[in-house]
């Protein structure tokens, strides 16, 4: 059986580790980080079809939000509305390939679509007390209320994003930008 390849961070160019700028002595007002090893699927079907909210539940253990901006959790599983018939499905315990057969197996003769888009989408965590003051910053769209169970789709920086709070350390706001795929230059190139 062939071994998979080791994936590699979009920003692999890019990253670099360290503090930048003044830190004041309460701690660095923003952090930035990259969230590694995520399964990302997007998920596509019909949200109002009973049979398929049932099999997404029955798979992932919640239910597709059905509201705009909602997102719906179970344990580590996440799902982010992105449009009335599609949803970004985030995981930090499944690799892509387990999650990706299960949907597949469960939405067998349902009008749906899976597919893996982990190696194609990076996800940054922006952390800290000024963390909401930077995405205000660079988007016109008010992340003070990104409460824990909704997502947002503002274009951060002139770039088609989609935004969503991350468990915060105690006092530590956090959220997760996933920028669209392809809309990013590393390094020099």
């Amino acid at each position: 059986m062939h071994e998979m390849p080791q994936r590699r961070s979009a920003l692999l160019k890019a990253y670099q580790t360290g503090t930048f700028g003044a830190t004041p002595e309460d701690g660095p007002g923003i952090q930035l980080a990259e969230r590694r090893g995520l399964a990302i699927i997007h998920l596509a079907g019909p949200g109002e079809d009973e049979a398929f909210r049932a099999a997404v539940k029955g798979c992932l253990g919640c239910a597709a939000p059905l509201i705009p901006n909602a997102t719906a959790t179970s344990g580590d599983r996440r799902l982010l509305w992105l449009a009335p018939t599609r949803w970004l499905v985030v995981s930090t315990g499944d690799g892509p390939a387990d999650l990706l057969s299960g949907l597949t197996a469960a939405l067998v003769g349902l009008p749906a679509a899976v597919t893996d888009v982990s190696s194609g989408r990076t996800v940054i965590r922006i952390m800290g007390r000024d963390s909401r003051n930077l995405l205000a910053k660079a988007a016109p769209w008010t992340f003070i209320a990104l409460a824990s169970s909704s997502a947002a789709a503002p274009k951060v920086s002139s770039a088609a994003s989609t935004c969503f709070s991350t468990p915060p350390a105690p006092g530590r706001p956090s959220i997760s930008i996933v920028p669209a795929a392809s809309r990013f230059r590393c390094g020099n190139g």
